[in-house]
C-alpha cells in the first residue's frame, strides 16, 4: 500500500476489545441481532452507483441498516440526511434505515467500528484512511477492483493487512451485492471467522508496520541516491520497488 500509517500514538492506553452490544448502545444502534453495514467516508465520495448498490443490498437483508458518517459542516447535516433519505425512500428503503455517526475522537471512532458487521466501499472514489481506519478497528472491509488509482486503495489495503482478506475484493458490483448478502445472512460464520481474524492480525499487519515503512522509504532514497552517483544527470528514469529482504527492485 501506498500509505503509512501510525496509530501506536493514538491506541496507546485504549482497549479495542469492547463488546459489541455495549458499542451498539452507546452509539444508537439496534441490538446485535440486525445487521449493521457502515461506510464512513466523507459525503462528497458517495455517487449514485454506490447508493443504488447499497440500498439493494439493505434491501435483500431485512432489518438491517446503513451507518454513516455525518458531515463535517453542522449546517449541511439537515441537507444532506433529508437528501438520502428520500433517495432511500426512493429505493424501497424505509428512510431509518439510515443511521449517522457523529465526529468523535479518533480513538473512539477506531473502537465504535466494532459495532457494525461489515463496511461497504464506494466505488469511484473509493475509502483510503476510512478504509485503514475500519480495518485496525477490527472491520472486515468489502470492496470493488476498479481501473483507477481511487478505485483500488481497497485492494492494496487487504493485501497489506493479509492475502487471506483478498476473498473481500470482487470483481464486478453483481458479486460485492451477493457477497455483502451471503456474509451477512446465510454465511454469517464466514464473516464472523474473517472478523476474528482480522482483530488478531491487524496489530502486527504490515499495513500498520510504521516502523518497517520507514525503513522502506530511507532504503528507497538511499538507492535513488545510489544510482544518481552511478549514472549522473545521464540516467534514465527507474521505477523502484523496495521489496520485503533487501530485495529491491529496478524498472
Amino acid at each position: 500500500s501506498y500509505q503509512v500509517n501510525h496509530y501506536e500514538s493514538i491506541l496507546e492506553n485504549e482497549n479495542l476489545t469492547v463488546s459489541s452490544l455495549q458499542l451498539r448502545s452507546q452509539n444508537n444502534l439496534p441490538p446485535d441481532s440486525s445487521i449493521v453495514f457502515c461506510n464512513f467516508n466523507k459525503n462528497d465520495k458517495l455517487d449514485p452507483d454506490s447508493f443504488d448498490l447499497w440500498m439493494a443490498i439493505l434491501r435483500r437483508v431485512p432489518g438491517s441498516i446503513l451507518w454513516m458518517l455525518s458531515p463535517s459542516k453542522a449546517a449541511a447535516f439537515e441537507s444532506v440526511r433529508n437528501n438520502l433519505q428520500a433517495e432511500a425512500a426512493a429505493r424501497g428503503v424505509h428512510p431509518d434505515r439510515l443511521i449517522w455517526a457523529p465526529r468523535v475522537p479518533k480513538p473512539q471512532h477506531l473502537k465504535r467500528h466494532a459495532a457494525a458487521n461489515l463496511f461497504l466501499d464506494t466505488l469511484i472514489y473509493g475509502a483510503h484512511s476510512t478504509a485503514t481506519d475500519a480495518l485496525r478497528g477490527g472491520l472486515p472491509f468489502l470492496t470493488v477492483r476498479g481501473h483507477t488509482f481511487p478505485q483500488r486503495v481497497g485492494l492494496s489495503l487487504l493485501s497489506a493487512v493479509s492475502s487471506e482478506f483478498e476473498s473481500l475484493v470482487c470483481s464486478t458490483l453483481k458479486e460485492f451485492e451477493d457477497l455483502a448478502v451471503s456474509l451477512t445472512t446465510q454465511n454469517r460464520q464466514i464473516l464472523d471467522a474473517l472478523t476474528r481474524r482480522l482483530r488478531f492480525v491487524a496489530p502486527t499487519a504490515r499495513l500498520f508496520d510504521t516502523a518497517q515503512s520507514t525503513m522502506s522509504m530511507d532504503r528507497a532514497f538511499r538507492l535513488m541516491w545510489d544510482l544518481y552517483q552511478l549514472d549522473g544527470d545521464d540516467q534514465f528514469r527507474r521505477h523502484i520497488v523496495v521489496g520485503d529482504n533487501h530485495h529491491d527492485i529496478l524498472e
